[in-house]
C-alpha cells in the first residue's frame, strides 16, 4: 500500500495602496491582501505516471503536460507552467497533478502572476516536505517559499521589487523594502491587521475595469518617462508623504471617523500630488480622471490614484464608503465599477489532506 500525498494553497490578491515605481529602487512600498484568492490543488501520482507534471485551470479549455526536460523560459507567455517547471526542477518533483482556480482577474492587477507562483512554489515544497515525513510549514517558516517566488518573478519581468509577494505570503496591510539579496529580502517589513484593517475597509476602496496593461510593458515605458524631468525623487516623496499619512489614519482613534482627522487631509493633499505627478504619464487613464475630477467632493472629501504599474488596471480611491458608491455610479459609463472584495488577513496558507492510501 502506498499513499497518495495531496496538497491544498491559498495565496490571497493584493493591492498596492503605495511606493509604485519607488519600490524599484528600495523605498518602502504598502499594500494590502484581499479576500479574492487564488487556488491551488496539487496531487502526487505513482512515479512514471506521466512523465512530468499535468497542469489544470479554471482559466483554460483543456490540461496541459509540462514534461520533465521542459524549462521556464520554454513558456515566456504562460507564467502557470513557467512556475510548475520550476517547481519541478527545484523539488525533484514529477508526476504531480496541479489544478489551479483563481479569482484574481488578470486585467486587474490584482496579483494574479505572483500569486500563482507563490502557490506553486509552495504546492511542490510541501509535496517534498511530506515525501521526507517533515511537518506542514506555516507564517515565517516559509520566507525560503516566498524568496523563491520573487526569484522565479524576477526571471519573469526585469524589474521585480517583491512587495506583491511579501503582502501576499504574509496578508494584511504590510510594509516592506526590496532588496537584491534574496537573502535580505524582505526588509523594513511591517504589518498591520485587525482594528486597523477594519479601518482601511472604511476609506480604501479599489475601482476596476480599465483597459489593463502587461505589467513589464508598463513598468518600462512608465520607468523611462520618471527618469526624466526629476519626476521620480518627486514621486518618492509622495509616496512617502501617502505612507505615512496612510499609517496615522490606521493608528488614529477608532471612534473619530476620517473626515474628523487631521491625517486624512493630508492623505488627500499627498494624493493630489500623486495625481498631478502621474496625469503625463503612459497609461495614465485621463478620461477617466477628468470625470472624476468634476464630480462633487473631489479633493475636499476623497481623490483617486493609479496604483502598481498602472496601465489602466486599477484606481485606489480614499474617502468614505458612500463616496465610492457615488464614484462608482457616475463612472459606470466609462466601463468601470468596484471590486467586489474587501481588504483581508488571509496570507498563503497550506494544508494538507488525509493521505489516501492505494494498493
Amino acid at each position: 500500500m502506498s499513499a497518495t500525498l495531496q496538497v491544498s494553497v491559498s495565496v490571497p490578491g493584493k493591492v498596492m495602496l503605495a511606493g509604485e515605481y519607488s519600490a524599484l529602487t528600495g523605498a518602502p512600498a504598502m499594500a494590502a491582501s484581499l479576500s479574492l484568492t487564488l487556488n491551488v490543488q496539487a496531487t502526487a501520482l505513482p512515479a512514471n505516471t506521466l512523465g512530468g507534471c499535468r497542469v489544470s485551470s479554471n482559466l483554460w479549455s483543456e490540461a496541459h503536460l509540462v514534461t520533465k526536460d521542459r524549462s521556464p523560459i520554454d513558456f515566456p507567455t504562460e507564467p502557470l507552467l513557467a512556475a510548475v517547471a520550476s517547481a519541478m526542477t527545484q523539488f525533484d518533483l514529477s508526476d504531480v497533478e496541479v489544478t489551479l482556480s483563481s479569482d484574481l482577474a488578470v486585467q486587474y492587477g490584482i496579483g494574479s502572476s505572483s500569486a500563482l507562483r507563490l502557490a506553486v512554489i509552495g504546492a511542490f515544497n510541501d509535496l517534498a516536505q511530506q515525501k521526507a515525513n517533515k511537518p506542514l510549514q506555516t507564517g515565517d517558516e516559509l520566507a525560503q517559499v516566498a524568496r523563491s517566488a520573487l526569484a522565479l518573478q524576477r526571471t519573469a519581468q526585469k524589474e521585480a521589487s517583491g512587495y506583491d509577494i511579501a503582502t501576499q505570503w504574509l496578508g494584511g496591510i504590510v510594509i516592506s523594502q526590496t532588496s537584491s539579496d534574496l537573502n535580505q529580502w524582505p526588509q523594513a517589513l511591517l504589518r498591520f491587521s485587525g482594528a486597523q484593517l477594519n479601518r482601511l475597509n472604511t476609506f480604501v476602496h479599489v475601482l476596476v475595469g480599465g483597459k489593463g496593461a502587461p505589467t513589464s510593458a508598463a513598468i518600462g515605458k512608465t520607468s523611462t518617462w520618471l527618469n526624466q524631468d526629476d519626476r521620480r525623487p518627486r514621486l518618492d516623496a509622495v509616496n512617502a508623504k501617502i505612507i505615512a499619512a496612510i499609517r496615522d489614519v490606521l493608528e488614529a482613534d477608532a471612534d473619530l471617523t476620517i473626515s474628523q482627522l487631521t491625517s486624512f487631509r493630508d492623505l488627500l493633499k499627498a494624493t493630489e500630488s500623486h495625481c498631478l505627478l502621474f496625469q503625463d504619464s503612459p497609461g495614465f487613464p485621463a478620461d477617466l480622471f477628468a470625470k472624476a475630477a468634476a464630480l462633487p467632493g473631489w479633493k475636499d472629501r476623497w481623490v483617486m490614484k493609479t496604483t502598481g504599474a498602472g496601465g489602466e488596471d486599477a484606481v485606489i480611491i480614499f474617502g468614505s464608503v458612500d463616496d465610492a458608491h457615488q464614484i462608482a455610479a457616475a463612472l459606470a459609463p466609462l466601463g468601470w465599477h468596484l471590486l467586489p472584495a474587501s481588504f483581508g488577513e488571509g496570507g498563503l496558507s497550506i494544508s494538507r489532506s488525509t493521505p489516501v492510501e492505494e494498493a
